[in-house]
């Protein structure tokens, strides 16, 4: 693996967690707690179409987004597609 591809996987895994605090820090809270099968508490993250648009509100979200969104189109597309977008965000 080229370092251009190791820098590049850090860089879209460093976005996903800006992403998951970002959306952790947004969400509403769980009135019914979840455990897995250890007895730890689940967090959960619900996203909608609300979140990308607050996401995406944000200035560095949105620059970070757009440098790696060459590299990572076919993802985004996925993405998107499964959430129900037609045409991205």
């Amino acid at each position: 693996m080229s370092i251009q591809s190791l820098i590049g996987l850090g860089a879209f895994t460093l976005v996903l967690f800006l992403f998951s605090i970002y959306a952790n820090k947004h969400r509403a809270e769980d009135s019914e707690k979840k455990k897995d099968k250890n007895g730890n508490v689940l967090q959960s993250l619900p996203h909608t179409p609300e979140d990308d648009e607050r996401l995406f509100a944000s200035p560095e979200f949105k620059a970070a987004w757009d440098e790696l969104e060459e590299k990572y189109a076919a993802l985004s597309a996925i993405y998107y597609r499964k959430k129900g977008h037609k045409n991205g965000h």
